[in-house]
């Protein structure tokens, strides 16, 4: 076999050229879309289900009263507010649930906290590379509006820090008015990100429609 391929350096090497290295080519570039498509299906499930498989919060009521209005639970996939963070640039319509089909569309809001108004935490979540690519920029003290048919609610960074996947913090309930939001970290990452930035919002007032 040696005697065969030393008497036939030529023809091995025109064999190879050939054939073996584009397969080689071939199946290096396929690992490598494999892997990049692969990477972009876990950082759109991390995202939607990272810490939101956690139990919702108990909300019992389809209707209540918000501002004076008459209010309903929006439908999961409706649109039902208006996320804008001028010093940012950010206006961004927001969506009732956070499945990868909604945050597809823009921000999800998590179906299990609350309304903008309802007292309590309302928990917005959207990709690091889209929705909130400017979220890198934020810093406390800059605003927050959220628009809704019930009023604008004006809320102002309290704080932003960086935190793990399975931090259940940021669902915890609470008996105020807050805005919490979330998304992967760092922004920059290629991959499935592996920190969460985390935004805290307190309560300042509603602006009537």
């Amino acid at each position: 076999m040696l005697k065969f391929l030393k008497e036939n350096k030529r023809l091995v090497q025109k064999i190879c050229a050939t054939f073996v290295f584009p397969i080689l080519l071939g199946l290096t570039g396929s690992i490598i879309f494999l892997s990049a498509g692969w990477n972009l299906l876990t950082q759109t499930y991390s995202i939607g289900t990272a810490i939101f498989t956690q139990k919702s919060v108990s909300l019992d009521q389809v209707s209540f009263n918000i501002n004076n209005k008459e209010v309903y639970r929006p439908d999961i996939g409706t649109v039902f507010a208006t996320l804008r963070i001028p010093e940012l640039g950010i206006e961004k319509e927001v969506i009732h649930g956070d499945s990868p089909t909604e945050l597809r569309k823009g921000v999800g809001h998590y179906a299990g906290s609350t309304l903008p108004g309802e007292g309590g935490n309302c928990v917005f979540d959207g990709h690091r590379d889209t929705v909130f690519k400017k979220l890198k920029d934020a810093k406390k003290g800059q605003t927050i509006f959220v628009d809704t048919d019930w009023g604008t609610y004006e809320y102002k960074i309290k704080s932003t820090r960086i935190t793990t996947p399975d931090d259940t913090t940021v669902l915890e309930p609470t008996d105020f008015e807050k805005l919490t939001i979330y998304t992967c970290y760092p922004f920059e990452y290629i991959g499935s990100a592996p920190e969460r930035f985390i935004i805290e919002a307190k309560f300042v007032k509603v602006h009537d429609n």
